[in-house]
């Protein structure tokens, strides 16, 4: 979802604490993606959204997968709505080493409205 008053999103990367930060820095984008007031007047005007999140860091593997998959779901059971209610679901797109390809896996649905 783009705003049209923000400024293109730079990646600049995340500062993670070792390894096993990367689940939990993939967390806090979440949260901070699903409560930002500059996506609610695109809800208002379109409808809710789709949320891509994209890991790209050399070490994500079938261990961080897992994790951050589990750390979702702890997540939705505090969130249950999801945030400020602009995105109907979040998916996490990453790149498979294996396969040599993106990998799309659907994190969450939440309900969905279209402006009447």
């Amino acid at each position: 979802m783009m705003n049209p008053d923000e400024s293109p999103y730079r990646h600049q990367g995340l500062a993670i604490n070792g390894y096993d930060g990367l689940p939990d820095a993939f967390i806090s984008t979440l949260h901070s993606k699903l409560n930002k007031e500059s996506y609610d007047g695109v809800k208002n005007e379109h409808g809710t959204g789709i949320l891509l999140l994209s890991e790209m860091d050399p070490p994500f593997d079938d261990w961080t997968l897992e994790s951050i998959c589990e750390n979702v779901e702890t997540y939705l059971q505090t969130y249950p709505e999801g945030g400020r209610g602009n995105f109907g679901h979040v998916y996490l797109r990453y790149w498979d080493n294996i396969l040599r390809q993106y990998t799309f896996v659907k994190l969450a649905e939440f309900p969905t409205t279209r402006p009447e």
